[in-house]
Order: structure tokens, then C-alpha cells, then sequence
């Protein structure tokens, strides 16, 4: 099912405006970011200036007798790539020989760590990531490296590192290859912001509202109860009620209220599930809300948002709100 647009509020967010506007100065003085995602792992020296037409990953004659071990470096970072999604350690011992025939390139290390992070090993990703970078600084531009990288960072709690892997990466979200990836990426880098207090509730914002004009994504739902729980946790706001409107329409309260915990996976605390359930239910079931906010408050003893959790509590407790009946009429 489709869910209708959000027209409530324009993208206009000072900080977001501001990375927006710091990355189409960088993308102009920098290659074809496009180029650069369609070329995925290909690193410069398996490049179109050294291939054989028609067999991409290998080199032309004059460059094998220059460097007779370029053609088996080439042709085992070739196997690296195929075999990434696939078979994620296989593609991680090929970039490693890659490594041994010809030394001192990024591309090998780019590709075991974007290897470890499929394999769940993010300590290792995030020490390829950063060797590739010493080699090589534009290495880990490309979208889908940077994607990894970012999340390696995340997982591994380096919470600064990750915000700013995000802020590079949310204003080349178009390059990514699905609504739902660009989606999640958006969600990703708003749940690190919040987690950093009140001081990143205006850029999460501005990153939510990103989000809810992607194309349709599995992700809608998150997105538009995300955006609730952060313009709420920052004050009052004219953009709530309709909101809470359109989330009634769609019947995502009761949606969000049955995921499984993995599918919250975006999120930088796990716990903060809770609490975008909690809020997404306050008007449809204040009895679940409650109860969804007491597993906030239990779980997160040093959250930055727990006087707003009580207060919430406080009000499911003591007078639940009445259910908005959505008006058909009305749009977001």
C-alpha cells in the first residue's frame, strides 16, 4: 500500500541546507559522482584507460609488460566484486592476494572491508576503511563504499565518526540503488543525530523530512513516526497534528506495534524502538503507548530523552488522548 505524501512542511532545514550546499561545491570540484558509483569497486588502475575493450577487469598488453602482475591483480579484484554479495569471504581472501601480487593500492582494502561488513565484522572493516583511506583518500567516496563504511562506524559505536560518514553521504543519496536504501540511509543518519541529544534534534529533522519524499520504501512508516518523535522531543510543532493524522490514515501505529525488533535495526540505540512505537500509538492506543513507554524508560536509564519519556507517560496515565478519527478529506 501506498502512502499518501507529506506536504506539510518544506525541506528547508539550516543544517541540512548547509551540507546540501557544502557537497555541491565539493561534487563540482570533484569527478562525476554518478561515474563514480556506476564504476562501484573499480579502482584506477583497473580503469577504461588500461582495460582490454570488452573484458573490463582486464589490462591491455603494453600495461602487463609495464607490470606483468597488474593483469593477476586486476583479474583477482574482478573475482573480489563478483563474488562480494554472494560469497562475502570468498571476495575477501581474493581482494587479500590482490593485496600480496600488487601492494601499496587502496582497492584491495576497500573491498575486505566491505567484505567484513556483510560478514558482521565491523572492528576489521572499519581498520580496511581507514587503511584504504591512508592510501588513497577518495577511495571510500564512492556511495557504496561510504554506505558500508558508515555503518561499520555506527556499529562499532564510533558515534562521531559515523555522523560525519553520514553528513557526506545523505546529499548523495540519489546515487544509491532503491527507495529503500536511500530511505534507510536517511533513517540511519537521523537516529545518530538524535542520539547526541537536543543539540542534533534540528539537523535529525531536517534529515526526516528528507525522508518522507523519497519514492514509496518499506521504510514510509518509520520515517513519518521517526519525524513525529523528534519534532515532538524538540517542542511543540504545527507539523505533529498532521502527522498523527496521516499515520491513522495508514494504519501504521498498529504496524510499527507489531515489527519484529530487527526491523528496527536503523536505529543507533536499540532501544529507542520503544519509544517511536510509544509515540506512534499515543493517539489510536493510549494503553499501549503507555506501556511502550514504560519499556523506554526501563531500558534506557541515561537516555537524554527520559524527562520526555516521563512527561509522556505521565499523560497516557493520567487522561489517554481520545483517537483521531481521520478525515478522508484532508490530506497531509
Amino acid at each position: 500500500m501506498r502512502f499518501p505524501p507529506f506536504r506539510c512542511a518544506a525541506i528547508a532545514g539550516v543544517v541540512f541546507a548547509s551540507l546540501a550546499s557544502e557537497s555541491d561545491a565539493r561534487a563540482q570540484a570533484t569527478p562525476d559522482l554518478v561515474t563514480a558509483a556506476a564504476a562501484s569497486g573499480r579502482p584506477r588502475e583497473c580503469s577504461p584507460d588500461h582495460r582490454v575493450p570488452g573484458r573490463p577487469w582486464h589490462v591491455n598488453v603494453w600495461d602487463a609488460v609495464r607490470q606483468p602482475q597488474l593483469r593477476r591483480y586486476c583479474d583477482l579484484l574482478g573475482r573480489a566484486q563478483a563474488r562480494l554479495a554472494s560469497s562475502p569471504s570468498v571476495a575477501r581472501e581474493a581482494a587479500e592476494l590482490a593485496d600480496q601480487v600488487l601492494a601499496s593500492h587502496a582497492a584491495p582494502w576497500v573491498l575486505r572491508g566491505r567484505a567484513n561488513v556483510i560478514l558482521g565484522d565491523y572492528q576489521q572493516a572499519v581498520r580496511d576503511f581507514k587503511r584504504a583511506r591512508s592510501v588513497d583518500p577518495s577511495s571510500i567516496e564512492n556511495p557504496l563504499t561510504l554506505v558500508d563504511f558508515a555503518t561499520a562506524l555506527r556499529r562499532t559505536g564510533m558515534q562521531a565518526e559515523a555522523i560525519n560518514a553520514y553528513r557526506r553521504l545523505i546529499t548523495r543519496t540519489g546515487l544509491l540503488p532503491s527507495s529503500d536504501s536511500r530511505t534507510r540511509v536517511l533513517l540511519e543518519a537521523a537516529a545518530l543525530l538524535m542520539s547526541t541529544g537536543a543539540s542534533g534534534l534540528p539537523e535529525a529533522v531536517a534529515v526526516l523530512r528528507e525522508s518522507i519524499r523519497q519514492p514509496l520504501s518499506r521504510y514510509e512508516p518509520d520515517a513519518y513516526a521517526m519525524l513525529l518523535l523528534a519534532l515532538d522531543r524538540g517542542g511543540p510543532s504545527d507539523e505533529s497534528a498532521a502527522i498523527v493524522e496521516h499515520l491513522a490514515l495508514t494504519g501504521a501505529p498498529a504496524a510499527l506495534a507489531s515489527r519484529d525488533p530487527a526491523d528496527f535495526a536503523y536505529l543507533y540505540d536499540p532501544n529507542e524502538a520503544a519509544a517511536v512505537v510509544a509515540m506512534a500509538l499515543e493517539h489510536s492506543d493510549p494503553a499501549a503507548s503507555a506501556s511502550a513507554w514504560e519499556r523506554f524508560i526501563a531500558t534506557s536509564p541515561s537516555s537524554p530523552y527520559l524527562a520526555h519519556a516521563r512527561r509522556h507517560l505521565e499523560a497516557m496515565r493520567r487522561a489517554p488522548r481520545p483517537s483521531l478519527r481521520p478525515n478522508p478529506s484532508r490530506k497531509p
